[in-house]
């Protein structure tokens, strides 16, 4: 047997085996700190996606959606407006490790919409965005390419069309050929590999990752294959399956035999703080330690020292928008120091402020070689800032992790509490927002339908 028939068997074994998994799980073979996770996760990402909904870009997109539905959008148009919404102030949840992504924009808002429609229960919500963070991401580090793969544009919501397609499957409660096939829509129908960097004039894409086509394409191909449509399964081949899509010189099916153990990797997720980029959150964070003891008429000029990609990303001329806001680390330090709640100041961006303007002048960004090695080795974010005062002293911080980094201190529960109810009160009030949370935190007592009533979502 040749290496590549060796390689799809063992990748559709692979498959084969998770399918058995999803088809044989019940949510009480999770275990209580996993359970907790899920919670922190649906809160978190409910209140990335109803709060955004609200935003020009948003509001632009959701037009379009609705120009030929006549008032009645479908649930695939809905699935894409939530998924796209939970990234589009980039204040949704991280993972790193092996396949690095933002994986609730793609599960949690796609599930809720699913489960409404299907009037699912709270429990049956639950476990299904939980299955779906656990499965999705080993897929995501199946896929993981090394660090000699030739292609750079690796693609997140390439493989983040499974997180929405599992959950979805979950919930249809699809058969084993079923979701053999889906598996095999689904890949044929990913969006192409993007990774989101300022275009050559400056600016960045308003679709930002593309998770909400991935997110609808994932749905439908959960809704297709329950009813029998037939899709392709030579994604599991070495020699011209989907990790040739997705832009990745490797698969490694193995990953997707230990589903998952005792090793639940939706509690490695990490949530923000701050409605940015995470790689701006080390720097974010520095200034705001300086910030008490410095009289920012006093500063004189601010360096940023990082990684190459760093600088790519993050150093651009002042935006203009909302999602470039999002990207321009000067713009956020300045706007960090000058403003009493940055979260507040990102929002609304003052674009006219002459003070941030002045102070956004002062601000270099550095490459910082060594800082690259760093990062390759573990995703962390080294990243020095040095602030030179009026008469020459210097304040210098040096921070790699960001701030809720489960490398460091991982956000607790009361903290993703704290972000949803700021964040949605404003919207919803103090009542509707305390009903959502209680039903996420009590799911046996409530239907998903409830919690679509209690964020006010239109059906």
């Amino acid at each position: 047997m040749s290496v590549s028939a060796v390689q799809h068997r063992d990748t559709h074994e692979g498959f084969a085996g998770l399918v058995d998994w999803l088809i044989a799980h019940r949510i009480d073979a999770i275990p209580a700190d996993a359970i907790h996770a899920g919670k922190q996760c649906m809160l978190d990402g409910m209140a990335c996606f109803k709060a955004r909904l609200h935003t020009v870009q948003m509001e632009s997109f959701a037009r379009v959606l609705a120009t030929h539905s006549n008032g009645h959008a479908s649930l695939f148009d809905t699935v894409q407006l939530y998924a796209h919404a939970a990234n589009i102030l980039d204040f949704d949840d991280c993972f790193r490790g092996e396949a690095p992504s933002h994986p609730g924009a793609t599960i949690v808002g796609p599930a809720l919409a699913c489960a409404h429609r299907l009037q699912r229960g709270g429990m049956d919500l639950l476990h299904a965005v939980i299955v779906a963070y656990e499965a999705s991401l080993r897929i995501g580090a199946m896929l993981c390419p090394s660090d000699d793969a030739p292609s750079k544009d690796i693609g997140y919501a390439s493989w983040r069309i499974f997180g929405a397609y599992i959950a979805a499957g979950m919930l249809l409660g699809l058969t084993r050929e079923q979701w053999m096939q889906g598996f095999g829509l689904a890949a044929q129908q990913a969006p192409m590999p993007m990774i989101l960097r300022a275009n050559p004039g400056g600016g960045y894409t308003w679709l930002k990752n593309g998770y909400g086509a991935a997110a609808s394409a994932g749905v439908m191909s959960a809704y297709l294959a329950k009813e029998g449509f037939i899709g392709d399964q030579h994604f599991f081949s070495d020699t011209f399956g989907f990790r040739h899509t997705y832009g990745s010189d490797r698969i490694r099916p193995a990953l997707l035999r230990s589903m998952p153990g005792d090793d639940w990797w939706i509690r490695r997720v990490e949530f923000k703080p701050w409605a940015c980029c995470r790689w701006s959150h080390p720097a974010i964070e520095a200034v705001l330690e300086m910030k008490p003891s410095l009289d920012v008429n006093a500063i004189a000029h601010i360096d940023i020292h990082s990684f190459r990609k760093f600088v790519d990303t993050l150093d651009s001329p002042f935006p203009t928008n909302l999602v470039d806001a999002q990207f321009n680390v000067r713009f956020l330090v300045a706007s960090a120091w000058l403003a009493d709640d940055i979260n507040a100041a990102l929002r609304e961006p003052d674009f006219e402020s002459t003070a941030i303007r002045a102070l956004f002048g002062k601000i270099d960004v550095h490459h910082e070689a060594d800082f690259d090695l760093q990062h390759r080795a573990d995703l962390s974010i080294p990243t020095r800032v040095v602030v030179t005062l009026n008469d020459g002293t210097k304040r210098c911080t040096l921070l790699t992790e960001p701030p809720g980094s489960i490398r460091r201190d991982a956000v607790r529960m009361e903290h993703t509490e704290t972000k949803f109810r700021a964040t949605l009160m404003p919207l919803l009030g103090t009542q509707a927002t305390s009903k959502a949370f209680d039903i996420v935190m009590h799911p046996e007592a409530h239907g998903a339908s409830d919690l679509m009533d209690a964020l006010c979502l239109a059906p």
